[in-house]
């Protein structure tokens, strides 16, 4: 009698359809990697790795999600333009700072007397809520790439020797790589950041209902003003529940992403000291563990930076992502005024920002300065042997050996850069910030 054929293991119809379903909803399964996988347990950022959206249709879908179904829904509930038929821009040209600012920078205008100012807030005249939603959509792309680059970064250092393997070994390498995807995946932060996010929009809403809304567009100051604009607010939970009820959870959506993205920088700044704090192996001579750098660069690499441009990749973005930042929290000010809720937050981000760039830049700076030191020296011993040799072809190749070393630039950003982003960046945000203290935090 023929035995029967063993076939592959038969799932249940419920184990089918689950896992169908996972591979509609998140994409194709992936086998595990050597990356360390950020979007682990994070269903969105999931969903967008396995379906491997790219960048132009994730835009297009955080800002739909953001910006254009509020306009949608605002639109059909009648409270996308204001009661009157008035434009909301010709309204506050003079009285909104951002636009007076710029009307004065393009024209030279003098500043002229504030139109009426009707008690509404129509969604087309909710100028932060939809800055806000435009500039939260680049984030979140642009915290998908930063993400990505940041969960690839040890793993492409250490397997294409950047990361000299004398110094850090697979033991070593493996060992930091596990602990951070525990880190990296633990649900526990994931969870605690969408209390914060729940918590966070909840007191806000709170508050403004009390104290009103739009303290920027209160020109001429009018005491009952704020609390009008409130009540014809177009997200008002008493007037419009489900307009109040989408923009409480994308708000909560965006508020819990920011926190991830302060969680996910902090371990990534750890994780950048403890690999430039790894020690030699205690096997080798003394003279080799004091001298031996932990970056072992490649002047020829075709990145231009010895092979760390990831890492240049990755700083490049938080500078971008703080510029963001900064603006968002901006529009927070001018559409709420100076509430505790916003200054905390603020403070946290202002906090964490000179962390996200100073001890990177620094670490990273010092041991690229360090390897190029070493390999400079030993090619100058070369040089020296060579020379004692008369061999005066193997001299000029070392010589050009150092010339490309010398090139690598020993700091992710060059001195020209960090003053053009303290130019065009720091000092415009440090102005809007004042003339937020000046008139709307004291009015």
């Amino acid at each position: 009698m023929a035995s029967p054929k063993l076939g592959p293991a038969t799932h249940s119809k419920w184990e089918q359809w689950r896992d169908r379903a996972h591979t509609v909803v998140f994409g194709p399964f992936k086998s595990p990697s050597e990356e360390i996988a950020i979007y682990q347990h994070d269903l969105l950022m999931s969903f967008v790795e396995g379906h491997k959206l790219k960048t132009w249709q994730l835009l297009l879908g955080f800002f739909s999600l953001f910006v254009v179904a509020k306009f949608v829904m605002a639109h059909v509930a009648d409270v996308l333009w204001m009661p009157n038929g008035a434009i909301p821009l010709s309204l506050d040209i003079d009285r909104f700072a951002p636009f007076r600012l710029l009307m004065t920078a393009i024209f030279k205008a003098a500043e002229a007397p504030p139109a009426p100012n009707p008690p509404f807030v129509p969604y087309a005249r909710d100028y932060a809520d939809i800055v806000i939603g435009t500039l939260m959509a680049f984030h979140m792309v642009l915290m998908r790439n930063q993400w990505r680059r940041i969960s690839l970064a040890y793993h492409q250092l250490w397997e294409k020797g950047v990361l000299r393997r004398s110094v850090i070994s697979e033991i070593t390498y493996n060992r930091l790589r596990e602990k951070y995807q525990r880190w990296f995946g633990s649900r526990v932060w994931r969870f605690l950041t969408i209390l914060l996010g729940i918590f966070l929009v909840d007191q806000l809403s709170s508050r403004v209902s009390s104290q009103g809304i739009y303290p920027s567009l209160n020109l001429p100051p009018n005491k009952a003003w704020q609390a009008l604009a409130y009540s014809h607010w177009w997200a008002n939970p008493v007037q419009h529940p489900i307009l109040h009820l989408y923009w409480f959870l994308v708000e909560v959506l965006i508020c819990t992403y920011f926190f991830r993205h302060i969680v996910v920088g902090v371990l990534a700044v750890f994780l950048c000291y403890e690999t430039f704090k790894q020690p030699k192996p205690t096997s080798e001579p003394e003279s080799q563990r004091q001298t031996e750098p932990i970056l072992k660069l490649c002047p020829t690499h075709t990145d231009e930076t010895g092979g760390v441009r990831i890492l240049r990749q990755i700083m490049y973005r938080v500078f971008l992502s703080i510029m963001i930042g900064s603006f968002a929290f901006l529009m927070l000010y001018y559409c709420f005024g100076a509430v505790w809720e916003v200054d905390a937050v603020c403070a946290l981000y202002l906090a964490c920002n000179p962390f996200f760039i100073i001890p990177p830049l620094w670490i990273v700076a010092r041991h690229v300065s360090a390897a190029k030191h070493y390999e400079i020296e030993r090619i100058e011993t070369d040089i020296q042997d060579a020379a004692n040799n008369k061999d005066a072809a193997k001299v000029q190749v070392l010589q050009d050996k150092i010339l490309l070393y010398s090139k690598v630039p020993d700091c992710l950003f060059s001195t020209h850069r960090l003053v053009t982003f303290a130019v065009e960046y720091l000092v415009p945000v440090i102005g809007f910030l004042h003339d937020v203290h000046q008139k709307v935090v004291k009015t």
